[in-house]
């Protein structure tokens, strides 16, 4: 994933009480690739080739102006659209063409549609409610500079590691 702290700032009490994860401790983010493995099952060579596939990509801005949903699922999902979007799909594409065996969000999508949830649910007028407040708010800009592996613990969403991307004028 690809944390935006930016967001985290502007919407922390939305995402907290909007989406289950953040309740958990997970921050604002772009999902990058999900599901992966537990990382007590990642040796430790594959640490290595994660950090390496992330350092061979630049860290680059962003900026969060426009609200989306996704409806077709089992409830709504009110969601952020990154501008650009390219860059993340470049990290999912090149995590995917490293970790063959973890694609994103297990095959189920034709395409990877970079978002950052903001909240989820079966009640799309209060939704709507909450796209209006959180519209306020927007645009947001943002440098990505990392890739973070969250693993969830029963105490809920805990940092495992963080992998800089390549930043500006440095040669990987």
């Amino acid at each position: 994933m690809a944390e935006v702290p930016e967001v985290e700032a502007a919407l922390y009490l939305t995402r907290r009480s909007g989406v289950a994860a953040g309740a958990a401790g997970m921050p604002a983010h772009v999902t990058l690739l999900y599901p992966f493995t537990d990382s007590d099952q990642l040796p430790a060579g594959r640490i290595h080739e994660l950090t390496d596939v992330v350092a061979s990509l630049p860290a680059f801005e962003v900026e969060f102006a426009e609200t989306a949903w996704f409806e077709n699922l089992d409830r709504a999902v009110l969601w952020l659209k990154p501008a650009p979007s390219e860059p993340f799909v470049a990290i999912t594409e090149a995590l995917e063409r490293e970790f063959p065996e973890h694609p994103a969000y297990a095959g189920r999508f034709d395409s990877v549609i970079p978002h950052l949830t903001v909240a989820t649910g079966d009640n799309r007028a209060g939704l709507v409610q909450l796209e209006r407040d959180v519209q306020r708010h927007l645009p947001i800009a943002a440098r990505i500079q990392a890739a973070q592996l969250y693993e969830h613990r029963p105490e809920g969403w805990c940092l495992r590691d963080t992998f800089p991307l390549r930043e500006f004028g440095r040669c990987s």
